[in-house]
């Protein structure tokens, strides 16, 4: 699915590039920490998007987020 998990000191919906990647989900976590779950298109490396996110804010974490074993499930279900 090419998603990843950011911990972060703002939000970063503002400022990350609609083309290239499109924010799924950003919710306040705790205090200043934003958790944003971002969705990169194909062409678009993950090393690009935390560059561009780095320049911006500071980052506390940042994880390729893997399927769970029950979206594996119900993708083998569907047959995909």
């Amino acid at each position: 699915k090419n998603e990843y998990l950011f911990e972060t000191q703002e939000k970063i919906s503002g400022f990350v590039n609609k083309e290239h990647a499109q924010i799924l989900e950003e919710r306040q976590i705790e205090g200043q920490i934003y958790q944003s779950l971002v969705q990169l298109k194909e062409e678009y490396s993950s090393n690009a998007l935390l560059l561009d996110v780095v320049q911006k804010t500071k980052i506390h974490s940042f994880k390729h987020k893997l399927p769970s074993i029950n979206e594996i499930f119900i993708q083998m279900v569907k047959g995909g």
